[in-house]
This record gives structure tokens, C-alpha cells and sequence, in this order.
């Protein structure tokens, strides 16, 4: 058996700082050692754990900070939330040990787009290292929300299932007053209600109550800090389930992280989808008008196609005559110009600028020479006006 190399002062600060930052079997490497050796000489250094000398830290011990796995219980939900919405995740492998790994400044840059997956009031001040500043703001609200109602997360007694009933038997109380009593979302209010099948429901808010500027700069403003619609609920005075309808009606989305990415730094109604044809009762007057008007555009196109392609043999006179129509067809309702009793020829007209003759079907005071002619000279005036106006 070969005598042990003794370890260098050299190798002993390269230990020291490749320790939690490069894997055992690449330390072993660099330092041309066993990867038992390193563990051994790492162990009588006191440099701790491999795993928790780096700037990384274990997906499990994350999630188990932020109070979203208890006892292994929700982690897998809660991996399979965080990995969709984007979280980047690093595999780390000790000896014959692969862990998922998060690095704490990707984390702090993830959740600051995602401040919505995150309850911060279980997370313990520091805990991470230095926190940027919104998490303190983000803290507080959480704070808040959990002070004033926090909704259950466990199944329905029968206790609870009579009691909702009688409130809704009652007729006197509202989805948000139910909620409360209950200690329990909106969302799950509704939900049982589906599930017993019961048909009576709460009484209705006032839909009539407009919404004012500040309010709804409120609801954008609380967004961006990383509000939900509880905490929102109980700032502004109106249910979460009508700030949901708001929020929809207006970014066609309830996700408040996809709402807070288009709000951006701008306010309220900035950035705001465009609707399709299908979501015509979420535009507004404005974009209703220039959508029929499109469409109206579009189905006079297709008509007038359909004409020209099927129309050219069985309506061989059509161009003569004052009831036809280059969209619509034959006005008169016959089907073609040889059986047609309905034939009427276009009517003469005189251009009052001319004197001409010519042949149209809509009445007109000039021809179409003379149109043109107008046109030409009115943009001559309006180029020798600007250049006037500019040479001054």
C-alpha cells in the first residue's frame, strides 16, 4: 500500500474554494485525489455540507420555507405549478445522489414575475439571504390577507354543507358575505354549490355601482405589488368574484401574473388585448362599429366573387340593366336575364360640368371624367398652397 500524498497549502485553499461550487468528482479532478479523499480531508476542515456551500439550495428545503411542502406533503403539486410557470431548476449530483437545485438570484427574478404563486408571510424575514425590496411589500399584503380571512384548505363537513344551504335559503346574503362566514374563497363557494346541486343562489351585487378611475388604478396598482382578489376585495368593498369579471373583461385573462406582465409599468387598461369576433361582448361601442363594419366589408367581397364567377352566363346582360347589383345580384329576384320580365335599362344622365352623356346606375350630378378631373386639381391646389406656406 502506496504512502498518502500529503495536501498542500495550494490545494487546501482550492478545496476550500471549489467546495459546494463544482461536483466531488471534479474537485477530485482538479485536485488529481479520490473522491473519498476530498470527502475525508473536507470533513476534518469543517466546510460543512457539499450541498450547502453553494448559492444553490435544494428545491425540497425552498419549498418547505415558503410553506408549500409540509412533511413531503404538496411538493409534488407544488414542483409540477412551478416548473410550468417557468422556474428554473438545476440537477446537482453527489456521488450517487442527483438533487434538484434552485440558485436564490434566479428564484429572487422568477418570483418577482410570478409574486402570485407565492404566500411571503411564511417565509421568514432573511431566511434566503438579502431580499429585494418588493418582497417586504409583498410580505405585508400577504400579512394582511391572512389576518383578515384565511380560507379553509380542507374537505367539507356536513356541519358546514347545512350551514351554506341555510344562507342561501335565507336570501339575505351575497357571494362575498357567504364566503366570509364560511372562511372559505368564493371560488369554493361556488363549487360546492355545483357539486350538491343546489339550486338556490346568493343575492346579487349591485352591477349598477360604476366603477371610478381610482378604483380601477387601485385594482392595477395592487396587481403589480402582488395582490390577490381576496386582498383586493377588502380594499376596494367589492367581491372577488366581480374584480375577477373586471379584470377578464378587460385583459381576457383571471391569471394576475399574465395581467401584471401586460399592465407592465403602466396603468390601467394599458396593453389591452385585442378581442376577436367571438368576444364581441367585451368590446367596446367603438370596436363593435369597426367590426361589423369589417364584416359587412368582407361578406359585400365574397358576394360580389360569388357573382362575377357564377354569373357571367346566365346574366349576360346585367351590366345594362338599373336592377342589378355587383354584390347582392339581381335585386328584381330573377335568376336569369333570358327569362327575366324584370328588365329595366340603366337611365341616361348629363354631367352638369361638361355636358356629357353617360350611364350609371346611382344618380350623379358629374361624370366619372369629370370626378377625377376635381380630384387632380383640388391636390394641385393643395401642393401650391403648402409650398407657398413653406417658402414663407
Amino acid at each position: 500500500m502506496g504512502k498518502a500524498r500529503n495536501w498542500t497549502e495550494t490545494e487546501l485553499d482550492r478545496l476550500r474554494e471549489e467546495w459546494g461550487m463544482y461536483s466531488i468528482g471534479t474537485i477530485a479532478k482538479h485536485l488529481n485525489r479520490s473522491e473519498g479523499g476530498i470527502i475525508l480531508k473536507a470533513g476534518r476542515l469543517g466546510l460543512g455540507a457539499h450541498l450547502r456551500n453553494s448559492e444553490f439550495i435544494s428545491l425540497n428545503i425552498l419549498l418547505n420555507e415558503l410553506g408549500m411542502s409540509k412533511n413531503g406533503s404538496g411538493y409534488s403539486w407544488n414542483f409540477d405549478k412551478l416548473k410550468k410557470a417557468g422556474l428554473p431548476i438545476h440537477m446537482r449530483r453527489v456521488r450517487n445522489c442527483t438533487f434538484r437545485m434552485v440558485d436564490i438570484e434566479e428564484f429572487w427574478v422568477f418570483a418577482e414575475k410570478n409574486r402570485h404563486l407565492f404566500d411571503f408571510s411564511r417565509l421568514e424575514e432573511n431566511i434566503l439571504g438579502a431580499e429585494p425590496e418588493w418582497v417586504k411589500v409583498k410580505r405585508s399584503e400577504d400579512y394582511k390577507r391572512a389576518c383578515v380571512v384565511k380560507p379553509k384548505n380542507v374537505a367539507w363537513a356536513e356541519a358546514e354543507e347545512k350551514e351554506l344551504l341555510r344562507l342561501l335559503r335565507s336570501y339575505r346574503y351575497t357571494y362575498a358575505e357567504i364566503a366570509a362566514r364560511l372562511h372559505r374563497s368564493e371560488g369554493a363557494i361556488v363549487r360546492r354549490m355545483q357539486d350538491l346541486g343546489i339550486k338556490e343562489r346568493p343575492l346579487k351585487a349591485d352591477n349598477h355601482v360604476q366603477w371610478t378611475r381610482e378604483e380601477l388604478q387601485t385594482v392595477a396598482r395592487m396587481i403589480k405589488s402582488g395582490s390577490s382578489y381576496e386582498g383586493m376585495s377588502q380594499v376596494l368593498g367589492k367581491s372577488a368574484k366581480a374584480i375577477r369579471g373586471k379584470v377578464f373583461t378587460m385583459y381576457l385573462t383571471e391569471n394576475l401574473n399574465k395581467v401584471s406582465r401586460l399592465i407592465g409599468n403602466g396603468e390601467w387598461g394599458d396593453n389591452r388585448p385585442e378581442r376577436k369576433v367571438s368576444q364581441k361582448l367585451l368590446m367596446t361601442v367603438e370596436e363593435k362599429g369597426q367590426t361589423k363594419d369589417a364584416i359587412s366589408r368582407l361578406a359585400g367581397l365574397l358576394q360580389y366573387r360569388i357573382r362575377q364567377h357564377y354569373d357571367d352566363q346566365d346574366n349576360w346582360q346585367r351590366h345594362l340593366c338599373q336592377n342589378w347589383d355587383d354584390a347582392k345580384g339581381c335585386t328584381a329576384g330573377c335568376l336569369n336575364c333570358d327569362e327575366c320580365d324584370s328588365f329595366e335599362r340603366i337611365r341616361p344622365q348629363y354631367c352638369g360640368r361638361c355636358g356629357a352623356t353617360f350611364f350609371e346606375k346611382k344618380e350623379n350630378r358629374i361624370c366619372e371624367r369629370c370626378r377625377i378631373a376635381r380630384k387632380k386639381s383640388a391636390a394641385r391646389k393643395y401642393m401650391w398652397k403648402s409650398a407657398r406656406e413653406a417658402r414663407k
